[in-house]
This record gives structure tokens, sequence and C-alpha cells, in this order.
């Protein structure tokens, strides 16, 4: 899409909470907020598992579409890996209907079974609890594993700055304890007309303003993009920006790409794989810009007609 004469890739997933529908969920959203919210200080157990258990099955499904890619970066940072499997490993053990999956933990930590299996039986079995037991795990693997976890957002933030965006969502008020203006996570109920929860309200949305909601399909909102100054600013980044609205999420910032008209671009990762007309792929192939094989980008990393990082 075009805006202030900038071109802008599109795509994504949308943000369902439900096993219908769902789109995949690119584990760079999750840690993207993630580091959002423990920059604005709103890290807490209710958002944590709120954001888990509403992207479970998006996560789940990327996960199964990219085993090898997961075990490759798992194999990279294993000691981060490591200690979250030795969490969940035991708090599974201990939960009812997740037994099954604490022992694929421990053998994927004793190295007889692959990570992406073991986080695979983590997000199926997690999924299939009722909501209340699902928000109930990730919340107490929150408590135990909140040290390591803010240590490793610390340590990724070196690399993925905060935005410095404040997680203010101006003019909207939460349904169920009424602040206002909604800060944090805002997530918005699919089935009823302006309704909104907070992280909090929405871990107990079963319940809350009368259960109404129990059931629903929600989206995940970060920011508050109706601002024009905000996606002004998030036009200037180097890290790009990430929106979940209704039905897609946006990615924006820098590339050395050319845009339609044969003129700079700005676009998440450029469009030099394209050539000057993206549709054309400088050739015949509208690929033609990524090599014979579109995934191989022409190079050694399959995505490098982007940029050097997909």
């Amino acid at each position: 899409r075009w805006k202030g004469g900038k071109c802008f890739w599109r795509g994504g997933f949308a943000g369902t909470d439900a096993g219908n529908g769902h789109q995949t969920c690119r584990p760079r959203f999750l840690l993207r907020a993630l580091i959002e919210l423990k920059h604005n200080n709103l890290l807490t157990p209710q958002a944590f598992s709120g954001l888990i258990v509403h992207f479970a099955p998006g996560f789940l499904e990327h996960v199964d579409w990219h085993i090898d890619a997961v075990n490759d970066i798992a194999a990279q940072h294993w000691e981060v890996v490591k200690a979250f499997f030795e969490v969940l490993s035991t708090l599974a053990s201990q939960t009812s209907e997740m037994e099954e999956c604490g022992l694929v933990l421990q053998e994927a930590l004793s190295g007889s079974s692959t990570v992406a299996a073991a986080i695979s039986s983590l997000l199926t079995s997690l999924t299939k609890l009722p909501f209340e037991a699902q928000i109930a795990f990730m919340e107490q693997f929150f408590a135990l594993g909140q040290n390591q976890l803010e240590q490793f957002l610390t340590a990724v933030s070196a690399f993925h700055p905060p935005w410095g965006q404040s997680m203010v969502h101006s003019n909207v008020e939460c349904d169920g304890c009424n602040a206002k203006p909604l800060v944090g996570l805002r997530f918005t109920d699919q089935q009823r007309e302006n309704f909104d929860l907070c992280s909090k309200c929405y871990s107990s949305k079963n319940t809350v303003a009368g259960g109404e909601s129990a059931g629903h399909t929600f989206q995940c909102t970060l920011f508050d993009w109706s601002d024009s100054s905000t996606e002004d600013k998030f036009e200037e980044s180097e890290d790009g920006w990430v929106h979940i609205d209704n039905d897609h999420h946006h990615f924006h910032g820098h590339g050395k790409g050319f845009d339609w008209e044969g003129k700079g671009c700005k676009g998440f990762w450029g469009a030099k794989g394209f050539g000057k007309d993206w549709m054309k792929g400088g050739g015949k192939d509208c690929m033609k810009g990524f090599g014979k094989d579109w995934m191989k980008g022409g190079g050694k990393d399959c995505m490098k007609g982007f940029g050097k990082d997909w």
C-alpha cells in the first residue's frame, strides 16, 4: 500500500485466538511484543500468559511448517532453550493433561527428541486445555522463569532495540475493568461490537462482563496506530514495525529496493530482489529477482532477495 509517497509491503496473519480460521503466528512478532512489554514495564503474568495463549494455535502451525528451521535456531541458542525447557518440563509433569508433554520436553533435554517436537507437543497439549487452565499454566511458567525471560529479552534488545512507543490506546476503554485509556495489549472481541479488554481482563474473558465473550475470538493489538504521528515515527524506524489490525499485520521499515515506478522505496526488506519493477522481478518471471528458485533468493540465504535479514 502507499502512504505519503512511500511504499509498504503488506502481509501477515489474523490475530485470532481460536483454532478455526487462525493464521500462522511468526516468532518475530511474539518476540517484538515481549520486548515492547518489557520496555514499557508492562510484562506482567497476565500480559505474558494472554499473549502466548492467544497466539498459541498460530505459533503451533508455524512450528509444524518450519521444523528444520526451529531445530537449527534452537541449536544456535541451546543454553537459552535449555533453561526454558527445564522449567517447562517440571511444570508440565505436575500439570494434569500435560504429563506426556513433560516427557517429550525431558527427551529434548536429553537429546533423544528434537526441540521442534517438544515445542509442538507443548503447544498441542496447551491448546487442548480449557482457556482458564492455559492461562494458569503460562502464569506459573512466568513466575518460575521470569528471571531467565527478562535476561533473555535484555540480551535480545541489544540487537532488536525497543521502538520506544507508548502502549497507550487513546480513547479506548477496557470493558472489563473500565480502565481508560486501555494500556498494554488490547484484545478486541470479534463477535461483540466495540468490546475491548486489557491483558488482565482478557485472562478472565470467560467470566468478565457477564461471561458473554466466553468462546469468542479476539484480535490483539500492540500499539494505537490511529495516531498518524505514531505511524510517521515508524516509517523512519530502521527496525521496522508490526501492527495487528482486523485482518493483517503490517511490516514497515527501510530498504534499498525500487518501487514499481523505479523510484526509491522504503520497504521492510527493500525491493532489491525484485528489480526495478516488483511485479516483473527484473525479468519475464515475476519472481525472477529471487533467482531460479524463489526460495533460494539467488544465494545462500533463502530470502536473500529481500536483504540480509529475511
